[in-house]
C-alpha cells in the first residue's frame, strides 16, 4: 500500500488554454495516497479542465503531469508541454459527460471496464456490484435504455471500479459524480469514497455538492481566473517510461466486435460509404477510358475512398 501522503499524481507548472483564454496558469498540485481532494469553484472556472489535465487527457501549453507507477513506485510523465503522451497504470475516471457505451448492456459495460483496469470480473462479482449500486434489475438492459440518473450512477460506479475490485490502492478521478443522482445514490457514493480513501486510494473530485465538500481531506478553491496557489510538496523529476495496463489491443478488438455484432456500425458507417466511393471511381473512369485517364481518376478519388473506409479521426497520425 502506498504510504499515506505519498503523491500519486503531480502537476507541475501546468498551463492550459481554451481558445484565447488561459484556463490554468502554472498550476502545481498533488493528489496523495489516502486523500480525498475536492476541486471547487464557479462554473467555467476550470474545475473539469484541471481534472482532465490530471488525467492526461488535455494538451498542455506548459508544464507536465506525472502519475505514480505502482510496480516501480516512481512518478512517471504521462503528458508534457512537448506533446509527449505515455500510458501507464490504469486509474479510475468518471467524466462530466458519462462516456458510457450506450449500445452495450449494463453488466457487459461493467465487465469490459473492469478488464480495462486489468481485473476480470466473474458474473457473480459483477452482479454483486450492480446489486450494491441498485442496478441489478437493469443488468441485461442496454445502457441507452437507462434514465439519466441511472446512467450517471453506472458511470460513477465504473470510475470507482478499480478501487472496488483491485487489491492494491489506486488513483480515482471523478468529475461531478453526484450530478443527477438521487439521495440514495449520493449516500452510496460517499460511503464508497470513505471506504476507498481508508484503503489508501487517492481520489480527486470536481464538484459543487456540499455533501461531498464536507467529506474532503483537502479543498482546492479555484477563482474565476483559474489560478491555483498553495504549497507544493517536494518533487524530484524521474525518468519517463511506458507502463502496462489492462487496456490491450485484444480487449479493444473484443469490445469493437461485440458492438459491431449488435449494431452493424462498421458495415453501415464505413462499408456502404466505401462501396459508394468505389462506384463513383468506376463511374468517372469507365472501362473504355485510356490508362492515363484511369490513373488520374484513381489518384484524385483514392483519398475519398480511404477516408470512407477509415475516417481520419481513427488514424493515429
Amino acid at each position: 500500500m502506498p504510504e499515506k501522503g505519498l503523491p500519486l499524481i503531480a502537476l507541475r507548472g501546468v498551463c492550459v488554454r481554451r481558445g484565447k483564454r488561459e484556463v490554468l496558469l502554472g498550476v502545481d498540485l498533488d493528489l496523495s495516497a489516502g486523500e480525498l481532494l475536492i476541486i471547487s469553484g464557479p462554473n467555467g472556472s476550470g474545475k473539469s479542465t484541471l481534472l482532465e489535465s490530471a488525467a492526461g487527457l488535455i494538451s498542455l501549453e506548459k508544464g507536465a503531469v506525472h502519475h505514480r507507477e505502482p510496480s516501480s513506485g516512481e512518478l512517471m510523465v504521462v503528458r508534457d508541454q512537448a506533446g509527449r503522451w505515455r500510458r501507464i497504470a490504469a486509474f479510475g475516471l468518471t467524466l462530466q459527460a458519462d462516456a458510457t457505451a450506450r449500445d452495450m448492456r449494463v453488466k457487459e459495460h461493467l465487465s469490459f471496464a473492469s478488464l480495462a483496469y486489468g481485473v476480470a470480473l466473474d458474473d457473480e462479482r459483477a452482479m454483486q456490484l450492480l446489486d450494491d449500486w441498485g442496478l441489478r434489475h437493469r443488468a441485461h438492459d442496454p445502457v441507452a435504455w437507462l434514465s439519466h440518473g441511472l446512467r450517471r450512477r453506472l458511470a460513477t460506479l465504473v470510475g470507482l471500479l478499480p478501487g472496488l475490485v483491485s487489491e492494491k490502492p489506486c488513483t480515482i478521478l471523478l468529475d461531478e459524480p453526484t450530478e443527477g443522482l438521487d439521495e440514495w445514490s449520493v449516500r452510496r457514493t460517499l460511503e464508497a469514497l470513505e471506504q476507498l480513501t481508508q484503503r489508501g486510494c487517492g481520489i480527486m473530485v470536481a464538484t459543487h455538492d456540499e455533501r461531498i465538500l464536507q467529506a474532503a481531506d483537502r479543498l482546492v478553491e479555484i477563482p474565476e481566473d483559474g489560478v491555483i496557489t498553495g504549497d507544493v510538496v517536494e518533487f524530484h523529476p524521474v525518468k519517463s517510461t511506458v507502463g502496462q495496463t489492462g487496456l490491450t489491443l485484444q480487449l479493444l478488438l473484443a469490445w469493437a466486435l461485440t458492438l459491431d455484432r449488435r449494431t452493424w456500425s462498421t458495415v453501415t458507417g464505413r462499408g456502404l460509404a466505401g462501396i459508394l466511393a468505389l462506384l463513383l471511381v468506376l463511374a468517372i473512369s469507365p472501362p473504355a477510358a485510356d490508362d492515363a485517364f484511369q490513373m488520374v481518376a484513381a489518384l484524385v478519388l483514392m483519398p475519398g475512398l480511404i477516408a470512407a473506409l477509415m475516417p481520419p479521426v481513427h488514424v493515429n497520425w
